[in-house]
Order: structure tokens, then sequence, then C-alpha cells
């Protein structure tokens, strides 16, 4: 990027690099990558729209799925990590591998609405957990960046039979396993139901539930991640988007079961609490 962009007509000195969703999530990598080690950063300006650093890198989702895909296409008579599981991965052809990929995929709370293909930590581009590099300053320094959410982030994707204070707190039970009773009730608390109204067949508990998975995935990663860099000289603009044109969808839309628009369903009765 950094390299090329002269024959574009850009400046070198003056590389902006712009992403929403899984696109700022990759943004938000650049500024971690190679816990700032590696040469200078490719990018002076970042812009950040709906996604910043996805706390889903730290677990197994990655490697949980890619273990269901090898056992899918056989090829996992060895380790997961080892050259042989590799080689055999590599000599199938692209649609077998999409094709496991569709028969194997989880889109449930459980499994991080189905976007469970994330960067790893790799020890290399991605050194630690970007947590840690941030608190670390193990980041590139000098990039200004602005950040922003959408009023309506991720309510797309969030079960339309959310009714009720227990469904919210299963769906979250199920969402945020390692977290205590305890922990569970303060967050909860500091969303009461009387701050959000139904809208049309969509009761206010689901825009309760929608708005915390948002400022879970959407609005405390670029915060945090601005405070973290501003503490190092950086500077990070954030800003609120409050637009929607997501309520007819919402009503209207049902979602279909497969990989390709997966929603987040409640657990069902008797279900471990996980990756199950």
């Amino acid at each position: 990027m950094r390299d090329n962009i002269a024959h574009f007509g850009g400046d070198p000195s003056r590389v902006t690099m712009w992403g929403q969703s899984s696109g700022g999530l990759a943004v938000g990598l650049q500024i971690v990558a190679f816990g700032g080690g590696g040469g200078p950063a490719p990018l002076h300006q970042a812009l950040f729209q709906s996604q910043a650093l996805e706390p889903g890198i730290t677990g197994n989702f990655t490697r949980d799925a890619m273990q269901a895909v090898a056992g899918f296409v056989g090829c996992n008579a060895t380790d997961l990590q080892a050259a042989a599981a590799v080689r055999c991965l590599r000599g199938l052809p692209m649609q077998t591998l999409v094709d496991a990929v569709a028969a194997t995929i989880h889109g449930d709370v459980a499994h991080n609405i189905g976007d469970v293909w994330l960067p790893s930590v790799d020890g290399d581009f991605l050194p630690d957990k970007p947590s840690a590099l941030l608190r670390g300053g193990r980041f590139h320094r000098g990039i200004t960046a602005l950040a922003g959410w959408t009023e309506d982030d991720l309510t797309f994707f969030v079960d339309q039979k959310i009714a009720t204070a227990a469904d919210t707190r299963a769906f979250y039970a199920a969402y945020l396993p390692g977290v205590g009773e305890a922990s569970l009730d303060a967050l909860l608390a500091l969303y009461p139901v009387g701050e959000f109204r139904a809208q049309g067949s969509l009761s206010a508990e689901f825009y309760r539930a929608a708005r915390i998975i948002r400022d879970i995935l959407m609005v405390c990663e670029p915060i945090w991640l601005g405070e973290q860099t501003a503490e190092k000289g950086a500077e990070m603009f954030l800003y609120h988007w409050n637009q929607t044109m997501l309520t007819a969808p919402l009503e209207a839309e049902i979602h279909p079961p497969g990989p390709r628009r997966p929603s987040i369903s409640l657990p069902d009765k008797g279900t471990c609490r996980g990756a199950c």
C-alpha cells in the first residue's frame, strides 16, 4: 500500500487506511502489527467504522472451525498443525473446502455469531493478544485515527424472539460463558430496559439486548484503543452515527439457516453455556 500508492496519484508520506466491520479490524491490526516492530507502519491515518479489534481473536473460534473442516474432509489423521494436515488441505479443490465450511459452520450465540474465521495470535504478525500489545506500548506510534459506530450496529443479527429479561440473560450467559454471575448482573444493570422502546413486532428487551452486544463489539473497542494510543501521544477521534434504516428490514426479515447470514439464537434449555 505505502510502496505502491504513488502509482495511483497518492502520497506515500500520508497514507490513510479505511475499513468497516471486518475491514475495521484489518485497520486495527495494522496498528499493533508485529508489536510495533517490523519497520514503519504502512499507514499514517486510520479510519475505523463499526469495528476495531475483535475480542474473539483470543478465543478458540478459528481453531475449532478449522478442526471441523479438516475432520469433514478427512484431513485430521494427524495434528491440525502438522505439515501432513496442511498438505492434505492444500491438495483439495477450493469448492470442496468451501462446501466443508458451509457444512460445519455454526452461527449461534456460542460461536461468535458465525464470525469464526478470525486472525490468530501467531507470534509473528500478531505476537501477542492485542490488549497485551496495547497495554505494553507495543504498537505503531504517530497514527491519527477516527473511529465510530452506528446507532443500530449488529441489531440485524440479534434473535428477534428476545422478549423478556430472562431471554436477555440467557443470551449473554451463552455469549459470555466465562463471565461470572455477579459480573453478568453488573453488565445487565447498566442497560435498564426502560431506556428502550418496542418498535413494531420487536420488543424493548430485544433492543436492549442488541444495544449491549453493539457496545461490546463496536463501541468499547475503539474507546479503549483510543485511550491506550492517546496515552502514548497519538490522536484518536470518536463519533456516533445516529442514523438507522433497519427497522423495516428487521420487522420483515426471517433469518434463514446457513453461513451467509448467521443469526444469534437463544440457547435451548439444558444446553451448555459456551462453545459446545
